[in-house]
């Protein structure tokens, strides 16, 4: 099973920034996979 795959949020961090997040994420929180990138936004 993929981290894509899970119905659970999963997401990395490293170095105080967001290296990874699923895309349960973004669904939990509105911001887009653009948005989590650029702001290091959960």
């Amino acid at each position: 099973m993929t981290a894509e795959n899970v119905h659970g949020a999963i997401f990395i961090v490293e170095n105080d920034r967001i290296v990874f997040a699923n895309r349960r994420i973004s669904e939990m929180t509105g911001y887009s996979g653009e948005e989590r990138k650029r702001d290091g936004a959960l």
